[in-house]
């Protein structure tokens, strides 16, 4: 069950975040059509077109797999916010994120979820 809260929650997100163009063209992170496949065709064509202006290139990797993990939840909390995540959706992924007991389908029920700290 909290696999499927967990897609309802990112379909909502992704939307709300593509109608209102928050991401940016370059986040291609858990987006549709954005794999990583077009991340790396995108570097490539950066990479080149410095290349052809005698420019330098510098490439930094970062490995973020384990970011949620570590999160601070209150900061997490005012970048929704500040994204215009409010109101009782706002409430509800907190409450998911921090594992408290939702109420879904007339049982209260503990998610598990990947996102601890």
């Amino acid at each position: 069950l909290s696999k499927i809260i967990e897609k309802v929650i990112n379909n909502r997100m992704v939307h709300f975040l593509d109608d209102f163009n928050i991401l940016s063209k370059t986040q291609f992170g858990f987006r549709k059509n954005m794999g990583t496949e077009t991340a790396l065709l995108n570097y490539i064509d950066n990479i080149q077109e410095a290349l052809n202006n005698k420019k330098y290139t510098v490439s930094i990797f970062m490995d973020l797999s384990k970011a949620f993990d570590v999160i601070d939840h209150k900061i997490l909390e005012k970048k929704l916010e500040h994204y215009g995540f409010r109101g009782k959706f706002l409430e509800f992924l907190l409450s998911f994120i921090k594992k408290q007991k939702i109420f879904c389908a007339y049982q209260w029920k503990k998610f598990r979820n990947k996102i601890s700290k």
